[in-house]
């Protein structure tokens, strides 16, 4: 699949996590019910063009003036474009300009 250059696509914040994002939530942690609840108390931002979503991440905060960058996630068939390099640093960009002075970003799996 042909994705759009960097400048035609754009990261938001996500209000309605549709099936597509909750697939690139899982490729990132396939731990359903931790998913739920990390998605329920942060913020998920998406990469899409017009079309579709094929990146994201999510922003939880946890402690005062700290956030961490969670379950970022570019799909499959898009990875090695730079996508997975612009949703951490817009997460970074953000994290700033909301007001945190501390970024916390782990790696790992929570497994099934």
């Amino acid at each position: 699949m042909m994705y759009t250059d960097k400048e035609d696509v754009r990261i938001v914040q996500v209000e309605v996590v549709d099936e597509s994002l909750k697939a690139l939530l899982l490729l990132a942690d396939p731990n359903l019910s931790l998913v739920e609840k990390y998605v329920e108390r942060g913020f998920i931002y998406g990469l899409r063009d017009q079309d579709q979503w094929f990146g994201e991440y999510v922003l939880l905060e946890t402690g005062p003036q700290t956030v961490e960058i969670m379950n970022v996630a570019v799909r499959e068939d898009a990875q090695g474009n730079g996508y997975g390099e612009m949703l951490v640093r817009d997460a970074i960009k953000r994290a700033f300009s909301e007001g945190y002075h501390r970024i916390d970003i782990a790696t790992g799996s929570t497994g099934t």
